[in-house]
């Protein structure tokens, strides 16, 4: 009988080394996809950046340009010949008086002072029409307190013409010189200083009588003298000092040219002796 040539072992051991099929990897999971990018937030931060600098460029600038506190006060003394000669010019010192003093003392938060030039005009005689623009309580918002100084202002303004431009008339002349020392008594510690003298430029105080005088150098250079001498040139060095109305009052109307010419340089030197300076001559402001 005819045997098989394959033994059972020899099928098993076939079959058992039949390779056996592999499955092929598949491509790898698909993450899902970032969700599409929003509007950039750059330019907003930029904008927000520049504003903030903006703002503090703007309160460090009101800051740097607000009037010292702490430090030394401005003054200015606005005094006016209002009598005499010079009382046909009230209309036009109405008109001045209130930019004149917004111009001299406002913006610094100054001390101002509004005084009548008179017949005898020192400090002992002269009450001024005084307003301290620095006691204002600051609110810290610039535009109120800036109407808050024109208020104060104005309120000065307005009590100077009832107690100064409509005062009783005065008699012994028009002592303008004596106002250079009522000036310096009240500009005393005050920096910068200012001197606004209202007037046609016409001292009518003897012995300094400007309409009749002699005004050639010489005579002016003596009488510049004279006045430090008799104490009457007070100290006002770092003073400005501006003449408002010269050769336009009444008692000028007749002067010859040489004379007006004589009575300015008479101011110039006079001014000059007190240390100050005569920033301003005119007949406007």
């Amino acid at each position: 009988m005819a045997t098989d040539r394959y033994t059972p072992r020899s099928r098993h051991s076939r079959a058992a080394t039949r390779p056996v099929p592999r499955r092929r990897p598949g491509p790898p999971p698909r993450r899902p996809a970032p969700p599409p990018a929003g509007p950039s937030s750059t330019p907003w931060l930029l904008a927000g950046s520049t504003l903030g600098i903006l703002a503090l460029v703007l309160t460090l600038a009101t800051w740097l340009t607000r009037p010292e506190l702490d430090g030394p006060q401005a003054g200015c003394v606005i005094a006016v010949d209002a009598q005499g000669s010079a009382g046909a010019m009230l209309t036009s010192y109405r008109q001045w008086l209130a930019k004149q003093a917004s111009d001299c003392a406002a913006e610094d938060r100054g001390r101002l002072s509004i005084a009548l030039v008179s017949g005898e005009t020192r400090t002992g005689t002269v009450t001024p029409v005084t307003v301290d623009l620095r006691a204002l309580k600051l609110t810290g918002n610039d535009v109120r307190d800036a109407a808050n100084v024109r208020q104060k202002i104005a309120r000065a303004v307005q009590e100077a013409d009832r107690a100064i431009l409509a005062a009783p008339n005065q008699h012994g002349g028009t002592d303008i010189v004596g106002m250079l020392c009522v000036a310096g008594d009240l500009l005393q510690g005050h920096t910068p200083a200012t001197l606004v003298l209202d007037t046609d430029g016409m001292n009518n105080k003897a012995p300094y009588r400007l309409s009749a005088i002699p005004l050639d150098d010489a005579s002016i250079t003596t009488y510049v003298k004279q006045l430090k001498a008799d104490g009457q040139l007070c100290d006002l060095r770092g003073t400005r000092v501006l003449m408002y109305g010269v050769g336009i009052g009444a008692g000028t109307g007749k002067l010859s040219a040489q004379r007006l010419a004589g009575i300015q340089r008479f101011w110039e030197a006079v001014v000059r002796g007190t240390g100050a300076e005569l920033a301003v001559y005119q007949r406007n402001p």
